[in-house]
């Protein structure tokens, strides 16, 4: 279980990002790049099995904003989790979400 008890942020020239103070999570989280990334891709389906984590308790989920098809498509995958959580009420302060930078 991660724990800390500070506020993090990171400023760039381009990109500004605030997290809050992290909560303990579940060890084992869900690996969410098959998501976006897979031609025959169902949203549907990927915010079930989002769903069923979350109904198993999980609170951890790995994405990037390059999980996507092609450029046009970049961040998909953040947006499709966005769109699942924000359907839980509660979920939101629960939910620790893992994210890449720089990825091209």
């Amino acid at each position: 279980m991660i724990a800390t008890a500070s506020t993090h942020a990171i400023h760039t020239d381009s990109v500004r990002v605030r997290s809050r103070p992290m909560t303990a999570t579940t060890r084992i989280g869900l690996g969410c790049m098959r998501f976006s990334t897979e031609a025959s891709r169902d949203d549907g389906r990927a915010l079930a099995v989002i769903d069923a984590a979350l109904d198993a308790g999980v609170t951890l989920f790995d994405s990037a904003h390059a999980y996507a098809l092609d450029d046009a498509d970049r961040g998909h995958n953040e947006r499709l989790l966005a769109k699942a959580i924000a359907r839980r009420p509660g979920a939101e302060p629960r939910v620790q979400i893992e994210t890449k930078g720089g990825m091209t």
